[in-house]
This record gives structure tokens, C-alpha cells and sequence, in this order.
């Protein structure tokens, strides 16, 4: 069952607040079971939608990944030694 998510909720389950844990986004269009898309219609975060209305996302929202340093990136300033 597709639906659009009014909020931005994320799943609070043991994965809550880390890079693993399931976030549906505001105004994106998710295709859920229909047990699960019900529940998030009951509680008013989200709304069924046809076919025709909008694309799904194929999956819910991963966390945003944290920046990492590429190897190689730092830069040398003024009085750096060389290597």
C-alpha cells in the first residue's frame, strides 16, 4: 500500500539514532505493507495514495551517512613537515 508521510518519523526500535535506523521522510511516498501502512495512517503521519499519484521511494530513508576523511585529503600548511 503506497502512502506519503506527513511528518518525518523514524522507527524507534534498537536502531533509533544510529547510521541503521528506518526513517520515512516528509512528503515522500513509500510502498509499505499494508498492516504497517495503516499504522502510520491511524497515527495521522501519513496518507494512503494511488498508483497515479507519485512514485514510492523503494525504501525507507537511511540516516545520513557521517562524513569521513578521504585518505589522502589533509592538506599541509605553513611549517607542515614532509613525509
Amino acid at each position: 500500500m503506497k502512502v506519503r508521510f506527513t511528518q518525518t518519523r523514524v522507527v524507534a526500535d534498537e536502531h533509533e539514532g544510529t547510521d541503521r535506523e528506518t526513517r520515512f521522510e516528509q512528503d515522500r511516498v513509500y510502498d509499505l505493507p499494508e498492516a504497517s501502512a495503516e499504522r502510520w495512517i491511524a497515527r495521522g503521519v501519513a496518507v494512503a495514495v494511488s498508483e497515479s499519484e507519485a512514485k514510492p521511494a523503494s525504501a525507507p530513508a537511511a540516516a545520513p551517512a557521517k562524513p569521513q576523511a578521504k585518505a589522502g585529503s589533509r592538506k599541509k600548511t605553513a611549517g607542515s613537515a614532509s613525509r
